[in-house]
């Protein structure tokens, strides 16, 4: 997983909520793409709900997990916007 990974999952159109899924087990929630900065050292990720402000380096970034469907990204690009609506 790469900074340029995650920048990919901020341009999606529509945008799709991510987590972050970091090397010590958590995830950090992306719930907008104003919520996150992500440079070659560094990953600044606010969570809206609790104001926590979360600053890691993105080396212990290892998936993105997309709350749709809850998709998982395994090496390859995310997907191009959220997964087919079912027709009803």
């Amino acid at each position: 997983m790469t900074v340029d990974d995650i920048r990919t999952a901020l341009r999606q159109t529509p945008f799709v909520p991510f987590s972050i899924r970091l090397a010590d087990g958590r995830a950090l929630p992306v719930k907008h793409p104003e919520f996150i900065t992500a440079t070659r050292r560094n990953l600044i990720v606010v969570d809206p709900d609790t104001d926590a402000i979360f600053w890691v380096d993105p080396m212990l970034a290892l998936s993105l997990d997309f709350t749709p469907g809850g998709i998982k990204s395994s090496g390859e690009p995310p997907p191009n916007g959220p997964p087919p609506a079912a027709n009803t």
